[in-house]
């Protein structure tokens, strides 16, 4: 079942997928939550590793995970860390800027 889609990425209840015509990338829901450490901050993986990539729309990402996010956050019952959310939007917007 699609929850959310936009010109990009569509979220499903099992995870992310890029829209038709872009390259094949799925990412399972049960993944949404994973971290990374860059330099002395902890950012949502996602959002800044999809930012490195050309193809990729941070903005467009940034929305997608965040309906995926929340919506995983509602069924595993995980909060949400939002002040994290937000850093790694900005974080990766900023990336994609430089690239």
């Amino acid at each position: 079942m699609v929850i959310y889609r936009n010109a990009q990425w569509v979220v499903q209840e099992d995870g992310i997928c890029p829209d038709e015509g872009l390259p094949q990338y799925d990412i399972e829901i049960s993944r949404v939550f994973e971290t990374t450490q860059r330099g002395d901050h902890t950012f949502y993986d996602w959002p800044v590793h999809m930012a490195e990539k050309t193809w990729v729309d941070a903005r467009l990402f940034n929305e997608a995970f965040d309906r995926a996010i929340h919506h995983y956050s509602n069924v595993s019952g995980v909060p949400v860390d939002k002040d994290m959310l937000r850093a790694s939007f900005a974080e990766a917007l900023r990336i994609a800027r430089s690239s």
